[in-house]
């Protein structure tokens, strides 16, 4: 984890300082719609925005929040990685193994329907930070249950048990 985050890190400020550059640093306290509720509406579309649900926060807290949910996306993907790498016997297996489940996640959410009633409940729902702190990934996903809190509680709770297994398989093997 020490090593994944300042990658992400540099790359996330190298990127914006680039494009910044480019393009103009812009206000830091241009207005931003955050947390905009949507409705089931069978007729016309599938989801409509309620009007005045959402709140405005600064462009410098959605840049705040769109960095931290994608430190903690990475390193959930990263701890699940941990976890199979000291689960298997070979390094290019667990490596495998990773690549296999988190694309495999990807298609599943974003390319087809086969669990839409259950995208909350999967990590991968919530690698579209800009969707999810605006509110447009329940419209994205057609799934009214996924939320910005739900993810990061979500995603707390996969690094924790994947540590807690990962830390008790080591123990062991070392036994």
């Amino acid at each position: 984890m020490t090593s994944v985050i300042p990658i992400i890190f540099s790359t996330f400020s190298t990127f914006f300082t680039v494009i910044g550059l480019k393009d103009g640093m812009g206000d830091p306290s241009y207005p931003f719609i955050s947390n905009m509720h949507y409705s089931l509406d069978k007729i016309t579309h599938p989801y409509t925005y309620i009007e005045g649900s959402g709140f405005y926060i600064s462009s410098l807290e959605l840049l705040v929040k769109i960095i931290g949910l994608f430190l903690l996306i990475s390193v959930v993907v990263a701890s699940i990685s941990f976890m199979i790498s000291v689960l298997s016997k070979t390094s290019s297996i667990s490596m495998s193994i990773g690549i296999i489940i988190n694309v495999g996640l990807i298609y599943t959410v974003f390319g087809t329907n086969i669990l839409a009633k259950l995208n909350q409940y999967i990590y991968i729902s919530y690698y579209n930070s800009y969707d999810l702190v605006s509110g447009r990934i329940i419209e994205t996903l057609n799934n009214n249950h996924i939320s910005l809190l739900l993810g990061v509680v979500q995603m707390v709770l996969i690094i924790f048990i994947t540590y807690v297994i990962s830390c008790a398989t080591f123990g062991s093997k070392d036994i």
